[in-house]
């Protein structure tokens, strides 16, 4: 799959993480973040390793405090992106990465890297005009 540079304004249209969809939780809002990093908190655990194990609002905080990390401490590792970009209302959707997506938009990152699995990947640009292939 291609890896392309995606300007995060282009994808903001498509996916946030913070709306707290992915997660089934309510928004989580920049005051949140912000008093996580105040606190200097440090989320190392992977929610792959405690998605069944959280209660709800535990499963929050979890992600407020790993994006804190992640803004902090910017992570390796690629962001995956799913484009279902056959028809007319395009949709998106991370694989991977949702925590270092909402990190890298709190930072002001003006691009992400992401790998693309796209319906029709030939027809990228026509959903992000400014992103290039890695």
């Amino acid at each position: 799959m291609p890896k392309y540079k995606i300007p995060t304004e282009e994808l903001k249209i498509y996916v946030d993480p913070r709306d707290g969809a992915m997660w089934r939780c309510k928004p989580i809002e920049q005051r949140e973040i912000d008093a996580a990093l105040s606190s200097k908190v440090q989320e190392e655990r992977r929610w792959d390793d405690l998605v069944n194990t959280l209660g709800q609002e535990e499963a929050r905080s979890f992600h407020i405090n790993r994006i804190a990390t992640f803004v902090r401490n910017p992570p390796l590792g690629d962001i995956v992106l799913i484009l279902v970009n056959h028809e007319e209302n395009v949709r998106a959707y991370l694989n991977d990465g949702n925590h270092r997506l909402a990190a890298a938009y709190i930072r002001g990152d003006s691009h992400v890297i992401a790998i693309v699995a796209a319906s029709k990947i030939e027809s990228i640009h026509d959903v992000f005009p400014g992103a290039a292939l890695t």
